[in-house]
Formats: C-alpha cells, sequence, structure tokens
C-alpha cells in the first residue's frame, strides 16, 4: 500500500518572526532561531490551523512552544470537532499552564459524543 503524501508549505517562522536569530538573544545576538535554523521559514503540513496554546507566536515564555515546536500553527483534528471541554478552547490548563492533557493543546476535540 502506497504511502499517502504530505502536502507541506513554507511559512514564516513565528518563533523568531521571520528574522532567523533567536529572539530572545540567550547566546548571543547572532545566534540562529532553533525553530527554522535561520531560514526564517519553516515547512508545514497543509492543512494547518493557529496552535491555540501558544496563539500562533511559536513561544511560551522563553522556549519554544511544546505543542507547535515553535511554527506557530498545526495540523487541525480529523473529522468533526468541538471545543475541548476540559480547557474550554485555551489549549492549556489554567491552574498549571501546562498544555491540556484532554486535547492536547489543541483546543479541540473530536464531536463525538460532545456538544459544544
Amino acid at each position: 500500500m502506497a504511502t499517502p503524501t504530505i502536502v507541506r508549505e513554507k511559512i514564516r517562522c513565528a518563533f523568531c518572526q521571520g528574522r532567523g536569530t533567536d529572539p530572545y538573544n540567550q547566546l548571543s545576538e547572532q545566534s540562529l532561531c532553533v525553530v527554522c535554523q535561520g531560514e526564517g521559514f519553516v515547512s508545514v503540513p497543509v492543512p494547518h490551523v493557529t496552535c491555540a496554546y501558544c496563539h500562533g507566536t511559536g513561544s511560551h515564555k522563553t522556549f519554544t512552544c511544546p505543542v507547535c515546536d515553535g511554527t506557530g500553527v498545526v495540523e487541525p483534528p480529523a473529522g468533526p470537532t468541538c471545543v475541548c471541554p476540559v480547557c474550554s478552547g485555551l489549549g492549556f490548563d489554567a491552574s498549571s499552564g501546562l498544555n491540556c492533557l484532554r486535547c492536547r493543546g489543541l483546543g479541540r476535540v473530536s464531536a463525538e459524543g460532545h456538544s459544544e
């Protein structure tokens, strides 16, 4: 059986805003961005949606977003979805700040057996 081809596109790196350098100057002003490796762009799957956890910024505090790996976008959940009942679509647990375990930081879950 043939493996399905994943369509990808290049978008501006959310973590460094396309500059290609570390936005937080952790090592030096000339350090390469850990997400795009200095290119200013990242390759992401199509379709994609804005990451609920980092709101598309690609960062969490001064680290890369643990949900989208710094790209600012994620693959949308398959099939019909609804807002996550645990995090109310935020993608994180308000008490801890960690990504929501129910939706894995996506902010949406399968609509099967749920109502919005």
